[in-house]
């Protein structure tokens, strides 16, 4: 009876050579991969940060964003809506409400990111003078000013009340 494994051909080191190079190029491939991914994560991180930092600036705003915020901010993001357009959307929605005629009734606080989305869609598809916006982020200086130093002051006065229930436990 013959065996068909004896007559195998032993492999030559070209060929192991030729394998172990395959393997080396397929895992550098993946980590190829794998970088790719961690930048797309870390540019988005990035875009996501930096929609709702300015986002939680403006006045009328809430101090701190919610899950739904991110989460549109993200949603942004896939969509390629470029920041400066986002941006825009939130300078001039902001500056609509806060600059409105002081006869009138005052609006309630903007509760959710997701208010500016026909604003950006409207700056998307009919862009502002170049200028335009830091003239109007000029005239909401003072309303962002206040705004930031609310937030200093109510963060100071969390960490101290932090303190003073951590002696008050000792």
């Amino acid at each position: 009876m013959r065996r068909l494994d004896s007559h195998r051909a032993e492999p030559s080191a070209s060929s192991a050579a030729e394998r172990e190079s395959s393997r080396a190029s397929c895992l550098e491939g993946n980590v190829g991969e794998q970088e790719q991914v961690m930048r797309a994560d870390s540019h988005r991180h990035l875009y996501v940060d930096a929609v709702i930092d300015h986002y939680v600036s403006l006045p009328g705003t809430p101090v701190r964003a919610g899950r739904q915020d991110r989460r549109l901010a993200s949603s942004l993001y896939e969509q390629a809506v470029p920041l400066a357009a986002v941006h825009a959307a939130l300078v001039l929605g902001t500056a609509r409400r806060t600059l409105r005629s002081s006869h009138l009734c005052p609006l309630p606080p903007i509760r959710t990111l997701h208010y500016f989305l026909p604003v950006i869609e409207e700056v998307l598809h009919c862009p502002l003078e170049p200028g335009y916006v830091d003239y109007l982020a000029q005239k909401l200086r003072p309303w962002s000013d206040a705004k930031r130093a609310a937030r200093r002051h109510v963060g100071t006065l969390a960490s101290s009340n932090r303190t003073a229930s951590w002696i008050r436990r000792s």
